[in-house]
């Protein structure tokens, strides 16, 4: 961010990887508009764009529970993060609102593939092995795979596996993955569009937007007989 503000840019658009973005203060003390993506500021310093990561765990979850899957795994990369907990509290939701009782249990591994995976073979061959395992990023999912592949478990027969944002590989493996769609390209175009009024008029109030996901549904989960 220090080097970036010194360029002197009309404005930026960031995507931190944290909550608390004390960088963004580079660029506010020297008048440059920014919007984060992706994150929303715990108080209200800058524009922002994300989705509704609430809805949209409670939507997977949910989906897991018609299914028939009654212990479910959630896989958090780290609990200081808004939207973790967010995806987390929609899970909740989702269980408290099932006719049945479901088992949720949380699991923090953190954002390296390596590690992530050895964190969910300990578990996976540890302990019980739940229903289904639902991933709430892109890298989880992958270490999820490594993982499920050392226990020589099978999805969907063995285990069902749902994972929080897609991309194309997620429709190439067999099975192809049920995932929650972000809008990325509509994010996109909310942040442009927000930065562009700011840099209009610059006493505009500061704003969030909200998008919502969609869930993709595909053959790593299945209706339990």
């Amino acid at each position: 961010m220090r080097t970036l503000v010194a360029w002197r840019p009309a404005g930026i658009l960031a995507v931190p990887c944290l909550d608390a973005f004390a960088a963004g203060a580079m660029a506010t003390d020297r008048d440059i508009p920014l919007v984060l993506m992706d994150r929303r500021p715990r108080a209200a310093t800058f524009d922002s764009v994300d989705v509704d990561n609430r809805a949209a765990a409670e939507l997977a979850a949910k989906h897991l529970i018609d299914c028939g899957y009654r212990s479910m795994l959630v896989v958090a990369s780290i609990f200081a993060a808004n939207n973790m907990r967010d995806r987390i509290e929609g899970v909740r939701i989702a269980a408290r609102a099932a006719a049945q009782a479901v088992d949720i249990e949380i699991l923090e591994a953190g954002n390296d593939v390596a590690a992530i995976g050895a964190t969910l073979f300990e578990r996976l061959a540890g302990g019980a092995r739940p229903d289904c395992l639902f991933s709430l990023t892109n890298l989880i999912t992958l270490g999820a795979l490594a993982a499920l592949g050392r226990c020589g478990l099978h999805v969907p027969d063995d285990i069902g596996l749902l994972g929080f944002d897609d991309y194309d590989w997620l429709r190439v493996v067999s099975p192809p993955i049920t995932a929650v769609r972000q809008p990325v390209e509509e994010m996109g175009t909310a942040a442009w569009s927000r930065l562009t009024a700011r840099l209009a008029d610059p006493t505009i109030e500061l704003g969030h937007i909200e998008l919502r996901c969609a869930l993709e549904i595909r053959s790593s989960t299945r209706r339990r007989a």
